[in-house]
């Protein structure tokens, strides 16, 4: 009964659009001889049209086939830990929770039932995990079907017997004064001899790239224009500057991956992801 509707429905299509169709997907022919205006070989129709319907059930996305690895808070922050673990282990950064959390948020990406867009070519719900301590402050995106970190921001408090590199002192509306104070502790996020090219090769490998291509930066927000850093050239002297625009190969080829350090009061910020807040 479906079959017979199903052709029943492809009977009444108009011949134009049958017929688009079947050029678009290169299954129609013109038949030898004169034809006439508006005549069609219903067998081929038929057959381009269920072979139409079959591709498209098959280029559904992927989210709508996909049993979620994620599916509970508890599950999206043992999975955060683990993801952060491996970043620790690929290099990618130097920076671990404390064994005594002070606060946990987990919650599921409000009003993002198909994810967000992070990879436009793979979207799922994802969930959004924070993870404080007295040192660090982790807020991470992970990917519901496959546990991956979408998107990672570590925020390093620096020491307190550190010195600071800067220091400017301002005048608040109460008559009050404030000072802020920035360091030099980048060497709590990531080694202070990894190098750009060592940082994307192995964030290549934890996302399942084929390889990447470094390019450079152009944000007029902050009249950035500058070209790709050199391979060789130290994570930690990014520091402050454009972030690292980078254009990874594979499954996500053409989709760009946004690296930056920078301070801020009292800490130092490391942030890796797509879809850069302002860019």
């Amino acid at each position: 009964m479906r079959e017979e509707r199903l052709m029943d429905a492809i009977n009444d299509i108009r011949d134009e659009y049958v017929e688009s169709a079947g050029n678009f997907l290169g299954q129609i022919e013109p038949e030898s001889g004169a034809a006439k205006t508006g005549q069609r070989r219903r067998g081929w129709v038929k057959i381009v049209l269920i072979a139409a319907v079959i591709a498209s059930l098959l280029s559904l996305p992927a989210y709508a086939l996909t049993e979620y690895l994620l599916n509970s808070p508890e599950q999206a922050l043992k999975q955060a830990l683990e993801e952060i673990e491996r970043l620790n282990q690929l290099g990618i950064i130097q920076a671990e929770p404390g064994p005594d959390m002070e606060e946990v948020k987990v919650f599921k990406t409000q009003g993002q039932e198909l994810g967000l867009d992070f990879f436009h070519r793979i979207i799922y719900p994802n969930y959004h995990v924070q993870l404080f301590d007295g040192k660090y402050k982790f807020v991470t995106q992970l990917d519901m079907a496959t546990g991956k970190l979408q998107f990672i921001s570590i925020n390093a408090k620096a020491d307190k017997d550190e010195e600071p590199v800067y220091q400017e002192e301002y005048s608040l509306p109460d008559g009050s004064t404030k000072t802020t104070a920035k360091y030099d502790n980048t060497d709590d996020l990531v080694s202070p001899e990894l190098t750009v090219g060592q940082l994307c090769r192995a964030l290549a490998e934890y996302w399942g790239f084929e390889g990447y291509t470094l390019s450079g930066t152009e944000n007029k927000d902050y009249n950035w224009d500058v070209e790709a850093p050199a391979e060789d050239s130290l994570v930690s002297d990014i520091c402050d500057g454009p972030y690292i625009t980078v254009y990874f190969e594979g499954d996500q080829e053409g989709v760009p991956m946004y690296i930056e350090i920078y301070r801020v009061s009292g800490a130092t910020v490391m942030s890796i992801g797509t879809n850069h807040l302002v860019g």
